[in-house]
C-alpha cells in the first residue's frame, strides 16, 4: 500500500512532463552577448550578421572558386563541382542606446543546434575606427549565451584636428 501514493506521483510527474514541449527545430533561438559600451562611439549602431549552417557550408565551397580578370571583366572560376552561390547573411541592427549590458538577438534563420557565425561591428569610441567581434558557435535551445566576444579595432590612422 505503501507503493500507491508514490506510484501516483510518477504518473502524475510523467503526464506533466510529457504535456511540456521542448523547443523543436523550427523555433527560433536567442543569441546573447556582453556589450562593452567604453568601446563604442555614444551613438553608435551595433549590426549583427549570422550566417547558419547551410550558408557556412556555401561559403566554404565558394572559398575553392576564385576571381579572376578577363577580358570581359572579373570573371569568378571555380573547379569542377563547383558553383559559386552569393551568400547574404541576416542582419539587424541596434542602436547603441538601447542596448544594455548584454544584446539578445533572436534569429529567424538559426535552429537549435546548429552551426552559426555572428559577426558584430560598430564605430569606435574614437569615430574613427570600428570594432568588431566574430563568432562561431552551436545554437543550443532558447538562449544561447556568448559571454565577452573577442573585439578587435581597426587601425585607421585617424587625424584627429589640433
Amino acid at each position: 500500500m505503501r507503493t500507491l501514493p508514490l506510484l501516483s506521483l510518477i504518473v502524475v510527474t510523467t503526464a506533466c512532463a510529457s504535456g511540456m514541449a521542448a523547443p523543436t527545430a523550427g523555433d527560433p533561438v536567442s543569441l546573447v552577448v556582453n556589450v562593452n559600451h567604453a568601446l563604442f562611439a555614444p551613438d553608435a549602431v551595433l549590426s549583427v550578421d549570422l550566417w547558419n549552417a547551410s550558408q557556412l557550408a556555401t561559403l566554404d565551397a565558394n572559398a575553392r572558386c576564385a576571381s579572376v580578370q578577363g577580358p570581359g571583366g572579373p570573371q569568378i572560376q571555380c573547379p569542377p563541382g563547383v558553383t559559386y552561390t552569393d551568400v547574404t547573411p541576416e542582419r539587424q541592427q541596434f542602436p547603441l542606446s538601447t542596448v544594455g549590458a548584454t544584446l539578445e538577438v533572436t534569429s529567424q534563420q538559426i535552429a537549435a543546434g546548429e552551426k552559426f557565425r555572428m559577426h558584430l561591428s560598430g564605430m569606435s569610441r574614437d569615430r574613427c575606427n570600428a570594432n568588431s567581434a566574430d563568432l562561431a558557435e552551436t545554437a543550443t535551445p532558447g538562449r544561447t549565451f556568448l559571454g565577452d566576444p573577442p573585439w578587435q579595432t581597426t587601425l585607421r590612422g585617424c587625424v584627429t584636428p589640433p
